[in-house]
Order: structure tokens, then sequence, then C-alpha cells
């Protein structure tokens, strides 16, 4: 029975994070065209606190 419980327990609590953790997209920048190079991305590593962290995954640009 605990087993059960446990279940629908990590069940509820995944449906809920699904729900909560997607971002408002009215909010976020629109997407930009400008491509980085693997030197380019490298400047924006946060060794330098006055410029921001990009993180490249599978070809697409996150900022941090």
């Amino acid at each position: 029975m605990d087993g059960i419980k446990a279940t629908v327990a990590d069940a509820a609590v995944k449906t809920v994070d699904t729900l909560t953790s997607k971002p408002d997209e009215s909010q976020l920048d629109p997407p930009k065209d400008t491509p980085f190079t693997k030197e380019e991305l490298k400047k924006y590593d946060g060794k330098d606190e006055n410029t921001p962290i990009y993180v490249g995954i599978k070809g697409k640009i996150y900022d941090g």
C-alpha cells in the first residue's frame, strides 16, 4: 500500500512541477538570430562578472 501512495505522490509532484515550471512566454524576450561561434561563446563563460553567462546546448544558446 505504501508503494501505491508513493507512486501517486510522485505523479502529483511531477504534474505540479510541469504546470508551474513553464515560464510566462509573454514576458520572454524574442529569440535572437545572431549565431555564436565556439570562440565567441567562450567569452560568456562567467569569468568576467560584467559579462552575461551564455550556455550552448545542442545548437541553442541560453542566457544564465
